[in-house]
């Protein structure tokens, strides 16, 4: 009864203190399991996000998670069939891409609800575009604006850059 009290009693404090702490203690199990920063990496050529846009003929797509809501899950992303990287709670992924359709697609990896989202988007030449996933229910993925997307970026974990394509 007194592991069960205790245990109760550090979920309360943690709860109590806010979630901004649960993700830095979920980032902080993940470092010290995994031996690495974050589940995340990209394998897709990551840019100089100093700049808007480092190509003129190209656009920019950020997909960001910006919630702990999910952190089991672990997302795979593809873009038109050509993987992206991985993400994961409080965490983003950021590319530039030949302008036209984007098929983007996140594959769940967990082992109690394995799953897969598609969306579409039609993006344009010189654009940059602020994708938020969503993990609530079914999860999505939307447009959002780039204010919201840049304060999203503030709280969020630049992915590991693993074998650039």
């Amino acid at each position: 009864m007194k592991k069960y009290s205790i245990v109760v009693f550090i979920l309360i404090g943690l709860i109590g203190i806010g979630c901004r702490t649960m993700h830095g203690l979920q980032t902080g199990i993940s470092q010290s399991i995994s031996g690495s920063k974050t589940h995340v990496y990209q394998v897709a050529p990551f840019p100089d996000i100093s700049e808007r846009l480092s190509d003129p003929q190209k656009c920019r797509i950020y997909l960001i998670r910006n919630t702990y809501v999910g952190a089991a899950f672990i997302d795979e992303v593809y873009d038109n069939n050509r993987m992206v990287g991985t993400l994961h709670a409080y965490t983003y992924l950021c590319w530039e891409r030949d302008p036209g359709i984007l098929t983007l697609e996140c594959e769940v990896y967990h082992v109690n609800m394995p799953g897969k989202k598609t969306r579409t988007f039609n993006v344009e030449k010189g654009n940059v575009y602020f994708i938020e996933r969503t993990m609530w229910f079914s999860g999505d993925m939307k447009l959002i604006s780039e204010e919201k997307g840049r304060k999203y970026l503030e709280k969020c974990i630049a992915p590991e850059i693993k074998n650039p394509q």
